[in-house]
């Protein structure tokens, strides 16, 4: 029975034949849950192919069947990890004004901390001074 595969599809079989052939590695091996420096080495090469070639996160490691994070670490792939960077590092405090962010971010920098070091600090003393009078009080 001939199946047809899609370019994408044959794209990815082929990069893959590729690796395996010049490694002479078992594709079992490859896509099993081995931790051999081999064949570590071996799905890094696919998943740099593979993201050469322009496909997803995603669908190299549903094709290695990993996680996608995995695949991340695997390749190390810069220009994915400085995308997910440009959003603004206090996401979680999307509510303060943006002039306030900026402020937090311009001193944790001058600081050299992460901000939201800084801001975990500003809290942990106003919930000090916050604290204090009662203290006194009991």
């Amino acid at each position: 029975m001939t199946t047809i595969l899609s370019h994408r599809e044959a794209m990815r079989e082929k990069i893959i034949n590729d690796v395996l052939r010049t490694r002479s590695i078992p594709r079992h091996l490859v896509f099993g849950p081995g931790r051999d420096r081999y064949l570590v080495e071996a799905r890094r090469a696919i998943a740099r192919k593979m993201r050469e070639a322009e496909f997803s996160m995603a669908s190299i490691a549903r094709t290695l069947k990993r996680e996608r994070t995995t695949i991340i670490n695997l390749i190390d792939d810069n220009d994915f990890r400085k995308r997910r960077r440009k959003r603004f590092p206090l996401s979680r405090y999307a509510w303060m004004e943006d002039n306030t962010k900026k402020a937090i971010l311009s001193i944790a920098k001058r600081r050299g901390i992460k901000p939201g070091e800084l801001v975990n600090e500003w809290l942990a003393d106003r919930v000090a001074a916050e604290t204090a009078p009662e203290k006194a009080a009991a």
